[in-house]
């Protein structure tokens, strides 16, 4: 089949908005070949797709196991040099603590002392998302100095490189995707990093074992933090660890804190941005 990408748009009918909210919709997708995703609004998705991995019938056989009722209409894009699309649209962003900031770049802007650079080729994360830069201003005020530290789901490796510029001694960046594992890697590479930041490619079954975390950084989704809480948890430090989790919407944040504390993890502080809520998390003192 010839190259190219689809847009395929999603309308589901009542109820769809809980599928959308809580992420379970497009990790199906991505598990399918899926890589970008636009949310319209709260009952359509639009989804970008390889011409080569998409199935009209595969697709509409996954929207009936979850009994979605939705309609489908797919479209091919017109063929461009996306990246330069993106460069040419892209800006940098300024991720502000409370007491300092990390400015976010591409390698063709200029340059300023201390930046982080970014280039993202289908991987997400740039800093420009809510949940991006909720967690990287957590981060930015964490005192990372001689930590270890986790990004899990790494995307481009903005987050595990924002905890680099804090003073991280090591970072394990991990994500399934092998594309934002690739990404990860070259801007580890940019940022002359690589001594400071393992790169892993898999899924939470690739943290290694029997290691614990001063920080774990984790922007997935509700269901992904919530399915994982207790391994997370293992994995996390007493005393000053935190585990700072993003991805879900505000009003999530009850139901992923009600979860956090049948672990044994209380609420240290949360953070709203729009309809986007980030949380930071600590064990229980014994």
């Amino acid at each position: 089949m010839a190259e190219g990408w689809l847009e395929v748009r999603i309308r589901l009918g009542a109820g769809g908005e809980l599928l959308l909210a809580a992420g379970v919709l497009q990790e199906a997708l991505v598990e399918m070949g899926y890589e970008g995703f636009v949310t319209e609004d709260a009952e359509v998705l639009l989804c970008y797709v390889r011409r080569d991995k998409y199935s009209g019938e595969s697709l509409q056989s996954m929207l009936d196991a979850f009994e979605a009722d939705a309609a489908v209409d797919a479209r091919e894009l017109p063929i461009k040099n996306w990246n330069e699309e993106w460069e040419r649209n892209v800006t940098p962003v300024v991720l502000r603590g409370s007491c300092d900031s990390i400015r976010i770049r591409a390698a063709f802007h200029s340059p300023e002392e201390g930046d982080v650079i970014v280039t993202p080729r289908m991987a997400f994360g740039t800093g420009h998302h809510a949940t991006t830069s909720l967690v990287g201003e957590v981060l930015i005020d964490a005192d990372l100095r001689g930590k270890r530290v986790l990004d899990m789901g790494c995307g481009t490796g903005v987050l595990a490189l924002v905890a680099v510029r804090r003073g991280a001694a090591e970072v394990d960046a991990i994500d399934y995707d092998e594309d934002a594992v690739r990404n990860t890697r070259e801007n580890v590479k940019i940022n002359r990093a690589e001594g400071c930041v393992n790169v892993i490619h898999g899924g939470f079954d690739a943290i290694p074992r029997g290691v614990q975390y001063d920080c774990i950084a984790a922007n997935l989704t509700l269901n992904l933090l919530m399915a994982h809480m207790s391994l997370l948890t293992t994995h996390l430090r007493g005393g000053d660890g935190r585990l700072v989790v993003s991805g879900f919407l505000t009003r999530d944040v009850k139901e992923l804190l009600e979860c956090a504390r049948r672990y044994g993890l209380r609420e240290i502080a949360c953070r709203e941005r729009g309809e986007w809520a980030c949380c930071v998390l600590g064990k229980e003192e014994c």
